[in-house]
């Protein structure tokens, strides 16, 4: 699930060829927009059935403030991070883990 923004659709396309998923499969969705409400993502991502297993690229703040949300945490995000949130229920994850670019050898 990506952005329509570039850099996001980009980056989605990369780890889609690395995992070996279709990149056509790919959901671009206006939800993922920054100035959009981290709810919105949250009604969407609920739509989806409880064993999926989802990538969300996407923008800060906004991820930033639905992590936030659904961990209780006060995670400190910067650019091409990435975190992994397990839901555990409708409005609440629990932290898996959170990796900054200099983990990532960015």
């Amino acid at each position: 699930m990506a952005s329509p923004k570039r850099r996001a659709r980009q980056t989605a396309a990369q780890v889609a060829e690395e995992v070996r998923y279709p990149y056509s499969d790919i959901l671009t969705t206006e939800a993922l927009m920054p100035e959009r409400s981290p709810e919105e993502l949250l009604e969407l991502l609920q739509k989806e059935s409880t064993d999926s297993r989802i990538l969300v690229v996407g923008h800060l703040p906004h991820l930033a403030l639905l992590a936030d949300t659904l961990s209780g945490g006060d995670l400190v995000f910067e650019n091409a991070g990435l975190t992994c949130l397990e839901m555990s229920g409708p409005k609440t994850a629990r932290l898996t883990f959170h990796l900054q670019a200099v983990h990532l050898d960015m």
